[in-house]
Formats: structure tokens, C-alpha cells, sequence
């Protein structure tokens, strides 16, 4: 079976143990002869599975007595409702303070003011793009709220509070998407409420973790709550009032399990940090590829926002969807950003394992190396003559390493390295291209200047144009207007291959090792070239930038290209 790393914001990826341990369950719960699925609510084996959830919840985030847990339905957006109707009080007039740090707080604070709320925004960031926590000197609290809202961990936009506020109200708090993340002091809090389509199991169940004191005293006539959305209907029938998702809460208690078994909460949090930090600092040492959109110091751990820039800075849609494509072959899925906000999103809750980070790490850096080698230009042809497939990528990229309908040259470009300099001829030899009859003669004519210019490439291959013929300098010019649709190679386009050099690829010698290494195509033939050493040096020796070019080498002698080339290729 293929493995697929899931980085989905929710729902998202769940312990493996946990899905063999339920599938083996799935027909026949402890030899009851039914699935958990058909188990009635009211019986001993539920009564089992919904109390042993509970008991290791408890255990796993220290949870006093005086709190109740309740297994609930309808999502922490239903939760946006109950929590006013229930915590409003007997003045609907005092203000509901609310912290809007993105775009679920944004949301809670929006519904509770339609129910009749007066809320009083401590901040909202809502205009710089929720990136950040202001300070606490900013903060605009209430001397008399009826309680204080906030989201510890905001899934969209990847905002995470790295301390609990301390206000002279009731706290509420939700941690659908960072709840089991790392230790935390229930006892800070009045009510906390959690989706569990991130950390806890698969959709369909909310958990709320609510203090005795708050159950039923909160309500005002005037705002009168739904039985459902009342959480005293809840706590008195131990969340059994009605049917609730039984198996979202079977496959909570296994991921409860599975989080004890594993050292709890503490042990998780160190996996959870490793992760996070291995992931932004693969961000900020390509920063001229990736940029955090997030404040460094309220960064999520849980979910990580990232835009990928053009030269200019500016998020690209066009590299982004080039990664996105490039992840998905790599079974890497659910890496796009939420669509109010586009980009680049990787959730790495508690079940991601770090290896699928490294993987995830290891693409970035290839990505990356890939962007900095001009692979991936919004300026160069994406027609591929060959096979007539529009691409994101350069042609001629995807000509030399992807198109379907040019396997067996690439096969002979591969070894190049290793051949070129015992016989140019085997490298393109008119068998491997299948070349019409009437190409033979122009194509044996020129084979030595087509590699010259593969060779050479930047200003060399300038200099080679200026002294050949006007018609071939047309011709040239020509090629990348009509593209062709031939279903055989057109030789035209390895002519063109010299204008294409000129504008896209300067140095092919330089960059040759990443595009083998990009593509995972790696043959024996190449070794490490230290390039950054040679491109000082060559700096150095030039009294012109015009013979220099930043992304490779350049060669002005014939005898300096073969030392080059007889000391770092294998022949």
C-alpha cells in the first residue's frame, strides 16, 4: 500500500496503531458480535468505552473532579452559540470580552453578537491579516465581562497564545486544533471545548471540559438556550440525553490510549516541538523561496502557514501551485492553505510522525534548490513541442526530464557527463531521437555547436550566436513563436536549445548535478562540484559582471573547461 503523508488541517491524520486497532474491532467489539457502530448507547459495552474515554482524558490532562467532560455533537462552531446562551448571565448588557487572533475567533465573536451579545474586541488583527498577538499593553479588557473569549490555537491562520491571559473573569477557551499538544493547567480555565477532527479522532464529536460551578447558573430567561445547547442537559445525563457519536467516542478513548501508552501529554509535546522546529527552520534558511506569515513569537506548532515568493518577494500562485503538484506526486496531500487565505499549510498534529515532517523538509529543500537554479521561471516557455503538455515548469525542463514521449533520450542525456567527452556523437545520436530523414544531414552537420552550447551555455553560448549565420540566428529566434506539435523530437527545438540556454539556463555545467538530484534521477557519473567556490574565484578573476554569472560557471577557455570537467566527472 502506498504510504500518503496527510498534512490536512481536519479532518486529519489519526495514529496508525489506533486505525489497525479499530479495524480489527470494526465487525466484532470484544465478541459482542457487533460493530462499535451498532452497540445501543444504553449499553454495558458503551457504558465501558464512553467511561474509560473519560477516565483517561482525565488522566491525560489532570483534570480536577470539579470540572465535568462532556462528549457532545455539531462541532466547535455549534459551541460558538452555547457558550453565550449559557455564560451570559443575568445582564445581557455586561460585554463578552473576545480576543480575535483569526479567523475562528473572528467567527465565534461574530455569532455571539447575533445572538444579542454586547462584545467588547480586547484585539482584533483582522486588518494586519492575523499574523500576530499584540502586546498586553494594547489589550482593551472589560473591568466587568462576563467572561473572556479566546482561541489558544488558530487553525487557518496558524496563531498560537503561548500563555494562558489572566483576566478577573470566567476564561473560555477554544482548542480544537492544539488540545493534547503539550501540558497546560486546566485549572486556569472555565470552560474549554475542542473539535476532534484534529487531535482527538475523526469528525463528529466535540469535547467540552466545563467547571461545576459554571453548569446551569449562567443562563438568562431573556436568551432563552436550546435544550441541546444547554450544557446542565448534558452533565446531568452523563452526555447521554440523547445518542451521541458513539464511535467518534470509541475512537477518541483509542487515541487516548494511544497517547498514554506513548508517555502522555509531556512525551508528545517534545515529538510536537522537534517537529515544528524542524519544519520553520527549513523556512527561514530558504527565505528567498519560503516565508512564515506568522509573528515568530506566537507561531503555531500545530499549523504551520507558509507563502512561497518570486524574485520580488511577493507570494507566487504560480510556484505554489508547481509545489503543490510536485507534493502530491510525492504523496504528500491537504498542503494547500485554507481558501480564505491561499498559500501553503502544513498541520502536523500529535499523529503526524516526525518522519513524515522530514519528508515533508527533505521536498522543500529539493524545491527550493530547485527554484534557485531557475527550473522554475514565470518567464520561460511551458510548451513542450514533444508531447503538446502545458506545464509550470520550463520546457525544456520537462522535455529533458519528465515527457513521457522522450524516455529513451533521456536515458542517453543522463550518461552526457560520462560521455561527452569520448564521443558528442553517442550522446544524441539520430537513433535515439528518431529523426526524420530529411533532418539527418542539418543535424550531423551541427551536433559539436548543440553541445558547445550545452557545454559552455550564458554569455559563451551569446558570444557563439554572434558569429554564426543570419538564417541560423532567425531561426533561432523563430523557434519558441510556432512551437511544434509533431508527434516525433522536432529538431528545431534542440537548435532552439542554445536561445533557451541564453535566457534560462547561463550555466548548464553548474547546475547539471541539482537537476539530476531534483528529479531523483541520480546516476553514478556525476560527482559534488563545489560551485560557490569556483563562482568566487571566477568573480574575482573577471574585471566585468559581464562575463560572470551568479547562478554558475563560466569558462572563457577551452583548456579550463576540460581541467574542469576531467576533475570532477567520472569518465
Amino acid at each position: 500500500m502506498t504510504k500518503t503523508w496527510n498534512f490536512g488541517a481536519g479532518p486529519a491524520v489519526m495514529p496508525k496503531s489506533v486505525l489497525i486497532k479499530a479495524q480489527k474491532e470494526l465487525v466484532d467489539y470484544k465478541g459482542t458480535g457487533m460493530s462499535v457502530m451498532e452497540l445501543s448507547h444504553r449499553s454495558k459495552e458503551f457504558d465501558d468505552i464512553i467511561n474509560t474515554a473519560e477516565s483517561n482524558l482525565r488522566k491525560l490532562l489532570n483534570i480536577p473532579m470539579n470540572y465535568k467532560v462532556l462528549f457532545l455533537q455539531g462541532g466547535a462552531t455549534t459551541q460558538f452559540s452555547s457558550i453565550f446562551l449559557n455564560l451570559v448571565g443575568d445582564d445581557i448588557n455586561r460585554p463578552c470580552d473576545y480576543m480575535v487572533s483569526g479567523g475562528w475567533s473572528d467567527k465565534a465573536a461574530a455569532e455571539a453578537k447575533r445572538l444579542g451579545a454586547n462584545v467588547n474586541y480586547v484585539f482584533n488583527t483582522k486588518a494586519e491579516g492575523f499574523r500576530h498577538i499584540p502586546p498586553k499593553s494594547e489589550w482593551k479588557l472589560s473591568p466587568n465581562a462576563s467572561y473572556l473569549y479566546y482561541c489558544d490555537n488558530e487553525t487557518v491562520h496558524g496563531v498560537e497564545f503561548q500563555e494562558v491571559p489572566k483576566v478577573n473573569c470566567p476564561v473560555v477557551c477554544d482548542m480544537s486544533s492544539n488540545i493534547l499538544s503539550r501540558p497546560f493547567d486546566v485549572t486556569k480555565f472555565d470552560l474549554i471545548m475542542a473539535g476532534a477532527q484534529k487531535n482527538i479522532g475523526p469528525a463528529g464529536l466535540t469535547i467540552v471540559i466545563i467547571k461545576d460551578e459554571l453548569i446551569g447558573t449562567r443562563l438568562n430567561p431573556k436568551v432563552p438556550c436550546p435544550i441541546l445547547l444547554n450544557y446542565k442537559t448534558h452533565a446531568a445525563n452523563r452526555s447521554l440525553y440523547n445518542t451521541p457519536p458513539t464511535f467518534g467516542i470509541y475512537m477518541a478513548g483509542l487515541v487516548f490510549e494511544w497517547l498514554l501508552s506513548i508517555g502522555g501529554v509531556e512525551a508528545i509535546s517534545a515529538i510536537n516541538t522537534r517537529k515544528a522546529n524542524r519544519l520553520y527552520a527549513t523556512i527561514n534558511k530558504y527565505s528567498n523561496v519560503y516565508k512564515a506569515v506568522v509573528a515568530e513569537d506566537c507561531r503555531s506548532r500545530m499549523n504551520v502557514p507558509f507563502r512561497i515568493i518570486d524574485a520580488s518577494g511577493k507570494p507566487s500562485k504560480e510556484l505554489e501551485a508547481a509545489f503543490l503538484k510536485g507534493a502530491i506526486a510525492r504523496n504528500m496531500v491537504q498542503l494547500k492553505g485554507h481558501r480564505s487565505v491561499g498559500g501553503i499549510r502544513a498541520s502536523i498534529y500529535n499523529a503526524m510522525p516526525e518522519e513524515g515532517v522530514e519528508y515533508l523538509c527533505k521536498y522543500m529543500e529539493e524545491f527550493a534548490r530547485q527554484k534557485a537554479n531557475n527550473l522554475v521561471s514565470e518567464n520561460c516557455p511551458t510548451y513542450c513541442p514533444c508531447c503538446g503538455e502545458s506545464n509550470s515548469i520550463p520546457s525544456f525542463t520537462h522535455w529533458i526530464l519528465l515527457c513521457p514521449k522522450f524516455e529513451e533520450f533521456r536515458q542517453h542525456f543522463i550518461s552526457f557527463v560520462d560521455e561527452i567527452f569520448i564521443n558528442f556523437s553517442l550522446i544524441v545520436h539520430e537513433k535515439s531521437l528518431n529523426i526524420p530523414d530529411d533532418k539527418e544531414e542539418d543535424f550531423d552537420d551541427n551536433i559539436n555547436f548543440y553541445v558547445l552550447c550545452l557545454l559552455l551555455g550564458g554569455n559563451a553560448v551569446f558570444e557563439i550566436l554572434k558569429i554564426v549565420s543570419g538564417e541560423r540566428r532567425r531561426f533561432i529566434n523563430n523557434i519558441f513563436q510556432s512551437p511544434s506539435n509533431e508527434s516525433s523530437f522536432p529538431i528545431s527545438y534542440f537548435v532552439g536549445l542554445a536561445e533557451f540556454l541564453t535566457n534560462v539556463m547561463p550555466i548548464v555545467i553548474g547546475n547539471f548535478y541539482t537537476m539530476i538530484d531534483l528529479y531523483s534521477v541520480r546516476p553514478t557519473v556525476v560527482k559534488s562540484v563545489d560551485v560557490v567556490t569556483i563562482r568566487q574565484r571566477r568573480n574575482s578573476d573577471t574585471d566585468s559582471n559581464d562575463n560572470f554569472h551568479p547562478h554558475g560557471v563560466i569558462f572563457d577557455e577551452w583548456e579550463e573547461l576540460e581541467a574542469f570537467s576531467s576533475s570532477n566527472l567520472i569518465t
